[in-house]
């Protein structure tokens, strides 16, 4: 009986130090770009640190004036990737502020706003 209940508490103790996490390296990036461009690109880098995979369940722009992607769809424990954000500039003048939301399988954390 004793067997039992340490295997049950190490295996709930196991489940519970097991977890799935991005680190982003910055969440906010500044473009500059310059009068002639047409496109601004930011590049929002991140790295698995949790010792399970991270899926991403959709990553989506904050108008459609701006596309947001993945490299890939899920991230195992240890690897690197980023997010592409293209913002189309067309007649637009001045400051711009727009977002990506990227959305996650992580317990915590599960939402990322990347400006």
């Amino acid at each position: 009986m004793k067997t039992h209940i340490f295997a049950f508490i190490l295996s709930i103790t196991l489940c519970l130090t097991a977890r799935a996490e991005l680190k982003w390296e910055q969440t906010m990036i500044e473009l500059h770009p310059a009068t002639a461009d047409k496109q601004a690109i930011g590049h929002f880098k991140y790295q698995n640190t949790g010792d399970k995979p991270v899926r991403f369940k959709s990553v989506h722009s904050s108008c459609g004036c701006t596309a947001a992607q993945s490299q890939k769809e899920e991230v195992p424990p240890g690897e690197k990737g980023e997010i592409t954000a293209t913002f189309n500039i067309g007649e637009r003048t001045g400051t711009q502020v727009k977002t990506v939301t990227v959305d996650t399988d992580e317990p915590t954390n599960s939402r990322t706003v990347l400006t």
